[in-house]
């Protein structure tokens, strides 16, 4: 079985937001060309019922994840602060949930992806490996030039080293 999921996180009280609009545009185009592929949608933090409701309407499995840093409390207790100043890392968690559903392909899709063609057709085109992914844009390995004040990746590394160097003193004094 494929499938098909988005991950959106938002903070404080339920609204709309862009983001709400894009994901429901992203489904209803990838709907045009394709009304049976599962869609599932991973919701952290509290969302309108305007919105869930839309999506049910859409035939989107909706996932109500509870709050995004409660989420990474759960799998690094100790470094969860931090953890949770990545706007984006929750696409990942979802995916030992999705591992109960079995799935021979899953495709992670962006809020703003729009669909202009059977998704169908990505799954056909993409088999022949496990993983498939693309480099963030204005990172230092796409193409587009490199923007550190979009991400800074050496800034990055520096406190990845500086938190690892943490943990294992932390650690080893356990």
């Amino acid at each position: 079985m494929n499938i098909v999921t988005y991950s959106l996180s938002a903070n404080g009280p339920p609204q709309k937001t862009d983001y709400h609009e894009q994901l429901i545009y992203s489904v209803k185009s990838l709907r045009v060309y394709n009304q049976n592929i599962p869609i599932h949608v991973f919701l952290y933090g509290e969302h309108l019922s305007s919105f869930i409701v839309e999506l049910d309407d859409q035939g989107v499995i909706v996932h109500q994840m509870g709050a995004y840093v409660d989420a990474i409390r759960r799998i690094r207790p100790r470094a969860f602060r931090t953890l949770a100043n990545y706007p984006v890392l929750h696409k990942w968690l979802n995916l030992s949930e999705l591992e109960r559903l079995d799935p021979s392909q899953i495709l992670q899709t962006d809020c703003d992806t729009f669909f202009f063609d059977d998704v169908g057709r990505l799954f056909e085109r993409y088999s022949e490996r496990q993983f498939y992914a693309r480099e963030e844009p204005a990172s230092k390995a796409s193409h587009y030039s490199y923007d550190p004040s979009y991400v800074d990746e050496d800034a990055l590394f520096r406190l990845a080293r500086r938190e690892a160097k943490g943990f294992f003193l932390t650690s080893s004094a356990s």
